[in-house]
């Protein structure tokens, strides 16, 4: 009965670990996306095409890394989900495949110890395919991911090359937004 406890209270803990680790890589505030522009424009209501570029440039500069920190939350996502998927389907596999036939053929156990490893194995293995179809899986995490980074591509090569800082801002706009208003993908669906 140790053994139950102890399988539970693992699987307890493998699912607050998996994902403690992203909350710091998703949690960003987002506020102005131009703010170094707007600061600028606050102090010198007309300022020089260079000042306006430099400070754009930096304002990108603060999009991307914005949008890394997002990146980075999926990537966590998809690692952690992964371990937290494969030691649930080890508990299940041990419990039902090793534990419960060893109990069943030891004559001093009793039937609720080997009803409770068919039990946690059952548990396991439900728990795992609710999981995955629930989107809590690596493959939803990183294709979620994959669409985030085309997103952002689009924008970075519009910026290195426009000319006008005028322009400028709208393309940080939207390097910002399609970081905040990503579509979460959803596997077996048209994501486009």
């Amino acid at each position: 009965m140790r053994l139950l406890v102890s399988l539970i209270l693992f699987l307890g803990l493998m699912s607050e670990i998996s994902y403690a680790g992203c909350a710091d890589a998703g949690s960003v505030a987002f506020g102005n996306p131009i703010p170094t522009y707007t600061s600028l424009l606050t102090v010198n209501k007309t300022p020089t095409e260079d000042e306006a570029k430099a400070a754009l440039s930096s304002d990108f500069g603060k999009a991307l890394g914005y949008c890394r920190k997002v990146l980075n939350y999926y990537e966590c996502k998809a690692n952690t989900t992964n371990y937290a998927l494969l030691w649930t389907s080890i508990v299940g596999a041990v419990a039902g495949g090793v534990i419960v036939p060893a109990l069943a053929a030891s004559k001093s156990v009793s039937a609720s110890a080997i009803a409770a490893f068919g039990g946690l194995s059952g548990t396991a293995n439900a728990l795992q395919a609710s999981l995955e179809s629930n989107g809590n899986n690596p493959v939803t995490a990183i294709a979620t991911r994959a669409k985030i980074t085309e997103s952002i591509s689009k924008y970075t090569e519009p910026f290195m090359t426009e000319k006008a800082a005028a322009n400028l801002s709208g393309i940080i706009i939207k390097t910002y937004s399609s970081c905040v208003a990503n579509d979460i993908v959803t596997i077996g669906t048209d994501s486009n």
